[in-house]
């Protein structure tokens, strides 16, 4: 039962009470059985609508009850925590499908599926052998100025500092949100430009000590020294370029090995 206004002419308004029917309906995505729990979690898992899901589990009372916004807002933690878990066991078993299927086809192709299991291992062997080359020692140079410049940019320290920097740049490009106040935009700002200022340095600092050949050798250099120099031109456009700023998160690859391994094997298995 509700009660209403109705407007009585001129000025007048009367009460009244109406009544209107209600059906209370369960959503699709729901915690009622187990079943239905675990077709949820799965369906968070594969990120297909789980913000949705989120909110639903944040909006619970009691059992009959009908939901609030927000009722239970520590709910939410439960479900990025799932979020961030079930993905990455998702990927491994992605992953781990893709690989396999490579692998049998990959011995499919080079007659290593009819082998028995000694003549696959002593082939294995063989290829590594033949792809083996020894670790070419890195070259010093004779410019003392230049010596010192290569002996800063390879040092323990220096190499942590920067790695320093890569994960900070990227917490603070986590930090933008939705309708932010202007002064932590500014902080963005300047920040990024600080973090830009340091890989600047970084990318002058190993051509000095590299030469151009042996710098622009390595992909990753070749991929610092692009991110750079795309954003001093756009910083000095004064542009906001969103896939830049992406970009600017694979960062990290260079830094993880695990993850420069995924990379490999992601890039490996393509077509």
């Amino acid at each position: 039962v509700e009660t209403a206004q109705i407007a009585m002419y001129p000025y007048a308004y009367e009460e009244v009470e109406t009544s209107v029917e209600r059906e209370w309906s369960t959503p699709d995505q729901n915690f009622d059985s187990f079943g239905a729990a675990i077709l949820s979690l799965f369906q968070a898992c594969l990120m297909a609508g789980w913000v949705d899901i989120m909110y639903m589990g944040m909006d619970v009372t009691e059992i009959g009850q009908q939901p609030q916004e927000d009722a239970a807002a520590q709910n939410s933690m439960f479900f990025v925590a799932w979020v961030i878990v079930g993905n990455f066991f998702a990927l491994n078993v992605f992953l781990a499908a893709i690989i396999d299927q490579y692998d049998q086809l990959r011995k499919k192709m080079d007659g290593s599926l009819f082998l028995t299991k000694e003549q696959q291992q002593a082939s294995n062997l063989s290829k590594i052998a033949f792809r083996a080359r020894p670790d070419r020692p890195r070259p010093i140079p004779h410019d003392p100025f230049r010596r010192k410049v290569d002996a800063l940019v390879h040092s323990v320290q220096f190499e942590g500092f920067i790695t320093g920097c890569i994960f900070t740049n990227v917490f603070v490009l986590a930090l933008e949100h939705y309708k932010q106040e202007d002064g932590w935009t500014q902080f963005i700002d300047v920040s990024n430009l600080v973090f830009l200022v340091i890989f600047a340095i970084e990318a002058v600092l190993k051509l000095i000590a590299l030469y151009p050949y042996r710098y622009f050798s390595d992909g990753w250099n070749k991929f610092d020294f692009t991110l750079v120099s795309a954003g001093i031109i756009t910083s000095f456009f004064e542009a906001r370029v969103s896939g830049l700023r992406v970009l600017r998160l694979l960062r990290v690859l260079r830094v993880v090995k695990s993850l420069r391994e995924l990379l490999r094997t992601l890039v490996s298995v393509l077509p």
